[in-house]
């Protein structure tokens, strides 16, 4: 009998360059593909704010949908069932009789404790296989314990050590059904954001972005601007859910320099790329530190609890028009520029006085493109808990607006569209 594996979808929500599809085709294993909306995703946080707001759940569901979707046309079929995430595997397991799993490897606290209990009540029938990363951990020149702590002596020991893979299959295995299961209905509302859903959707932008507009080759000048959809890479959303691999940009990137020759801009999407692996590392590493207020470097903060003024920094009335623009930029569309993000950080931080962790999970609500990791890391980041070497990191915003928004385009556009 050949071997059959429940393939639990996570944060890799695509059918090329994905290793668990590729483990489970070159060991001969027929796979049952399912995935699992967590019901945390409705749970509210820090401040009372929901995990997960419409914008984000609606972003998710598209993408789920894609997926489902593109499985059908290979005749196969997604399962999609809502809830507790280990209750609802274990109940899968019950009832198809498949008791090994495989999953690709998250990051993050709770997503460690759900591999955890799982492997416990599976007597360690769960595979997890690492994904998702630039740097695929197995062959980073350091170990976990000696990953470094600042990003400039990983980015150094990287690219002084590691020898570039350039991981790629289009390899499927065989898909199986299972009538003691069925699908949770799945309404998905209408995604009104400039991201097209789904792994066409994804390449659809990296074609775009690399060998249409050849925008890659300015992104180091253009990276910090503000207003529109070009300016920067804008491939986060899809990373975020897995349904773009850190690998494929790098292949498409590689491929791009070889045949239009390669310069600064084109090594800061690396740059970039290898920060957000950074974050990863740092969450294998520190785990739930990460999500306390001290941080990974257990400094003492002083932040007082004002409900007002962190209010009126999530409605973009505070007495900063910048930061309104961001804000509101935010909560229209899921998303924000880089320098906008490190700006509203740093006010609702330095200047406004309050707990980081509101905004992170503010940011968690909101963003298209949250990860947990880069989410978290950036702003303990900013408050001086985190990786950055210097303990204070404030932004002057009006000079920030003078220099990134002189003639004040993007901060009239969205007060203006408010």
């Amino acid at each position: 009998m050949a071997a059959k594996a429940i393939l639990w979808f996570r944060n890799n929500l695509r059918l090329n360059d994905n290793r668990c599809l590729h483990y489970a085709t070159v060991n001969n294993i027929s796979v049952l593909p399912l995935y699992i909306i967590d019901e945390r995703l409705d749970e509210l946080v820090i401040s009372n704010i929901p995990r997960c707001g419409e914008k984000r759940k609606a972003w998710i569901l598209a993408n789920i949908v894609s997926l489902q979707k593109d499985l059908q046309k290979l005749g196969a079929e997604l399962y999609i069932n809502k809830g507790n995430v280990v209750t609802t595997l274990l109940d899968v397991i019950q009832r198809t009789g498949i008791s090994t799993v495989f999953t690709n490897y998250e990051p993050g606290f709770e997503e460690e404790q759900d591999i955890q209990k799982l492997q416990q009540y599976t007597n360690n029938k769960i595979h997890v296989i690492n994904d998702n990363f630039l740097i695929h951990p197995n062959r980073a020149p350091f170990t976990l314990n000696q990953t470094p702590l600042v990003f400039t002596d990983f980015r150094i020991q990287i690219e002084k050590n590691y020898k570039e893979e350039n991981f790629y299959s289009d390899l499927l295995p065989n898909f199986i059904c299972n009538n003691s299961i069925k699908s949770d209905f799945v309404c998905c509302s209408n995604n009104e954001s400039f991201f097209e859903p789904g792994e066409q959707g994804a390449l659809n932008r990296v074609h775009y972005y690399l060998f249409e507009s050849k925008l890659v080759s300015t992104y180091k000048e253009t990276r910090n601007q503000l207003l529109g959809t070009d300016f920067s890479s804008h491939f986060s959303p899809w990373l975020a859910l897995g349904v773009l691999s850190p690998q494929t940009i790098l292949r498409y990137l590689r491929n791009y320099e070889k045949d239009f020759g390669a310069n600064e801009s084109t090594y800061w999407l690396w740059f970039e790329l290898l920060w957000r692996d950074f974050f990863r590392y740092q969450m294998m590493k520190f785990g739930k530190l990460f999500f306390r207020k001290t941080g990974i470097r257990d400094r003492k903060i002083d932040s007082p609890q004002n409900q007002l003024l962190f209010k009126q920094w999530i409605n973009g009335t505070t007495s900063e028009p910048f930061v309104n623009a961001n804000m509101i930029e935010l909560k229209q569309t899921g998303f924000m520029s880089n320098r906008g993000r490190q700006n509203v950080a740093s006010y609702l931080i330095h200047d406004l006085n309050i707990d980081w962790r509101w905004g992170a999970a503010y940011f968690e609500m909101q963003l298209l493109d949250y990860d947990v990791s880069s989410n978290w890391g950036n702003w303990a980041y900013i408050a001086g808990v985190g990786n950055d070497p210097r303990p204070f990191r404030k932004f002057n915003i009006k000079k920030q607006q003078e220099q990134y928004d002189p003639e004040c385009k993007f901060t009239n556009y969205w007060l203006n569209n408010n």
